[in-house]
């Protein structure tokens, strides 16, 4: 498999027909200028060994179960305020973008490098908490971290990770080993995790009847982990309770990769690098892998026979997709109140699915006829 490193590299869903155009050029060029190109270091090839599940192949052992470690991170108010001020910090230089990396993009450090800040340091240790019985090329794995930072009213949207470079340039959706979460905050919508996993090609579709669901509440130090391939989000319209007035979600989030560095994939500038220094304050330490058991909560089953299904679209204007799961709504003020980490199965005759979205009707303008098209860009969430 080969890829091409362009000065600008950035995922778009309408770019199919430009990256052909492109390719060709490229393609024209690479035949005269072939010396030139090595010397540059311009064109990459990578061998990659995918098992049946869509996974790159890895050995010795991993646990790709949805599973819930309470207490994973133990802070004391000045460690918190530190992480907080850490969080935000990573949070506002992904949302804004730098001259380094565009606007929502994630960071990446690899399994074999040191790392230059605490957030760093904390996502090698969760790469490690999870990667303890598992054997891998150092050089070619490592963990993609990111934080969220967001009004508890507000949603993150019902997504798949991956690498979206390779999406983009082959059509491949290659996913992260596992993903994890480490919340720092109570309150907003639970980490809802979907036995829905996408497919290994593009131009497959991911509809299908849903058997499983597992959501974690946030709670202050909970850390959670789940299969990289699955659909997930965290829908703030099933949260456990209203958050109080100024309340944020703060998240830290890192994917696990293992031999595959996803492309496009950055470490912080010196700018952020130096924002994340400037916060630091009382060090945080992820458990060491031998601690797993003690922290590990088992899910209580639910059942959500008879409950109103919920409904979430999501996806490119141009390929919408819909989950309806039903699903229970706490109650508010007063009753009973659910786990904090469960599980749901749901048969047959439950409706659960992944479908395609209703296309809106198309609107006429005047005497026109037709429908209007629109371009749209993909943004990473």
């Amino acid at each position: 498999m080969k890829r091409r490193k362009s000065d600008e590299d950035e995922v778009e869903e309408d770019s199919d027909d430009d990256d052909d155009e492109e390719g060709e050029e490229e393609s024209d060029e690479d035949d005269d200028n072939d010396d030139d190109d090595d010397d540059d270091g311009e064109e990459e090839e990578e061998d990659l060994q995918v098992d049946t599940d869509g996974r790159v192949v890895v050995g010795g052992e991993m646990d790709y179960a949805t599973r819930c470690f309470d207490d994973a991170l133990r802070l004391d108010a000045e460690q918190t305020a530190s992480l907080f001020k850490q969080c935000e910090a990573a949070f506002t230089a992904r949302e804004t973008g730098s001259e380094e990396y565009s606007a929502g993009a994630t960071f990446w450090v690899g399994a074999d490098a040191k790392p230059q800040t605490a957030l760093e340091k904390l996502a090698m240790q969760v790469f490690q908490f999870h990667t303890a019985d598992a054997i891998f090329d150092p050089a070619r794995s490592g963990a993609e971290w990111w934080t969220q930072c967001i009004d508890p009213a507000d949603d993150i949207a019902m997504h798949w990770d991956r690498d979206y470079d390779m999406q983009a340039d082959q059509g491949i959706l290659l996913h992260p080993h596992l993903a994890t979460v480490t919340y720092l905050t109570e309150g907003g919508g639970p980490t809802l995790v979907l036995e829905c996993p996408s497919p290994l090609m593009q131009d497959e579709s991911p509809c299908r009847p849903i058997h499983r669901a597992e959501a974690a509440f946030p709670r202050v130090g909970r850390h959670i982990s789940f299969d990289g391939r699955m659909l997930h989000g965290a829908p703030s319209d099933i949260a456990a309770a209203a958050a109080a007035p100024g309340a944020r979600r703060v998240t830290f989030l890192v994917n696990v990769w293992l031999n595959h560095v996803p492309w496009g994939s950055e470490a912080p500038d010196n700018a952020t690098v130096k924002k994340l220094r400037a916060a630091e304050r009382a060090p945080v330490s992820f458990p060491p892998p031998a601690e797993r058991s003690k922290l590990h909560a088992s899910p209580a089953p639910m059942d959500a026979a008879g409950c109103a299904a919920q409904r979430w679209s999501f996806g490119d204007k141009k390929a919408r997709l819909e989950l309806l799961v039903p699903w229970p709504v706490p109650a508010k003020g007063g009753g009973a109140q659910l786990p904090s980490f469960v599980t749901v199965d749901f048969d047959a005759a439950s409706g659960a699915e992944l479908r395609e979205a209703a296309k809106p009707k198309a609107k006429s303008a005047g005497k026109a006829k037709g429908v209007a098209s629109a371009t749209s860009k993909k943004k990473r969430a």
